[in-house]
């Protein structure tokens, strides 16, 4: 009798064990393909791309969560930042100043291009930089980016609550690619 109940617990052991083993290799399996699937969403997306602030109140810290100490707040709506890496919801940001910090996804945006002046500029009419001037531009200007080629871009600002639209140079701009 006690033979029969040593082989039994033993057996029950055993048949634990293997079920155990087997619900881990597919459950290995099954992550692994989702991993590669997150993996390959995240290959389709630029190494960097350019981002605004959503709000005038926009905060960056100097690690990929609330834990870590503000760096900057940004008290400028439509600021553009060089997104560079990325960390679960947070991205890692250059600034037109080259300053690095991290930000939450919550607080930036794709959707319209604005762009900071590297330098005092001028705006033209057309899309010829021997157009007629429109007017001069100073330096970290914040612009809506209407249309762009590696030259010249369509821009649009307001300035002393006139607003302006008219062409500038793709390298005077950052916010943009040449």
């Amino acid at each position: 009798m006690k033979y029969k109940i040593k082989h039994a617990f033993t057996f029950i052991i055993i048949l634990f064990a293997t079920t155990f083993l087997v619900f881990r290799i597919f459950c290995k399996k099954d992550s692994s393909r989702q991993c590669a699937h997150i993996s390959q969403r995240h290959d389709k997306r630029p190494k960097q791309y350019f981002a605004t602030t959503k709000s005038s109140d926009a905060v960056t810290r100097c690690g990929p969560g609330t834990e870590y100490d503000i760096l900057f707040r940004y008290s400028l709506k439509n600021t553009p930042l060089l997104v560079v890496d990325s960390h679960e919801n947070w991205r890692l940001v250059v600034d037109f100043y080259g300053e690095k910090s991290w930000i939450h996804v919550s607080l930036i945006s794709t959707r319209n291009q604005y762009a900071m002046c590297r330098e005092d500029g001028l705006v033209y009419t057309k899309l010829n930089a021997k157009s007629k001037t429109l007017c001069r531009i100073q330096k970290y200007t914040i612009v809506h980016v209407v249309k762009t080629n590696p030259y010249m871009c369509r821009i649009e600002f307001t300035h002393s609550g006139k607003k302006y639209k008219g062409y500038i140079e793709t390298q005077n701009l950052f916010g943009v690619y040449p």
